[in-house]
């Protein structure tokens, strides 16, 4: 209010039109903001409103949480559905499109996925990926997400399972035996 008289003031100083309307801004307050506007409205003072809400939580509200799993990016699991091999993958991209990639690698019969060669070289179709792939980790940091798919290798690895990955041995696998095998020997009580 004190700013708007003060250009009222001045431009009054200028011996401007009565008719002139003056602008400016308050904050959403609720139900009396439809108020204060009709209160400024009667004094020919025109005001919009703003958000309350300064600019730097508006840009960290992240909407990732919410988007849907299969358009996010990180680590997932693919079983075999005719034996009891498994592919552990990471991807940077969406997890659905990975995972087409993967069918359509089997369909052609080309060797650009390790699961589509599996299945082509031991004649084992594995239909509709796209519904029984399984999301291991949400992951948009490419080192984040590799280590997190070499500790999900490394404990199918542990646990004795087949892989069909390539690569299933790794520097950090000292460390990850570690952790592994200290918090599967840890009871409820330890923690």
């Amino acid at each position: 209010m004190n700013k708007i008289s003060k250009q009222k003031e001045k431009t009054n100083e200028k011996t401007a039109p009565t008719s002139e309307k003056y602008f400016g801004s308050i904050i959403y307050t609720g139900k009396y903001t439809d108020r204060i506007l009709k209160t400024f409205n009667k004094h020919n003072i025109k005001v919009g409103i703003r958000n309350k809400q300064p600019l730097i939580k508006q840009i960290s509200n992240d909407k990732t949480e919410t988007r849907n799993k299969n358009n996010q990016n990180g680590v997932y699991r693919l079983d075999c559905e005719h034996c009891d091999m498994t592919y552990i993958g990471e991807t940077g991209r969406k997890f659905i499109t990975r995972i087409k990639e993967h069918e359509n690698s089997q369909k052609q019969k080309d060797d650009k996925s390790l699961f589509g060669k599996h299945s082509n070289d031991h004649k084992h179709i594995n239909n509709n990926l796209t519904e029984k792939y399984k999301i291991l980790t949400i992951q948009n940091n490419m080192k984040k997400r590799k280590l997190q798919e070499q500790l999900e290798i490394i404990k199918l690895k542990n646990a004795q399972r087949n892989l069909i990955n390539s690569n299933t041995n790794f520097q950090s696998e000292t460390l990850f035996q570690l952790i592994t095998k200290t918090s599967s020997g840890m009871d409820n009580n330890t923690i």
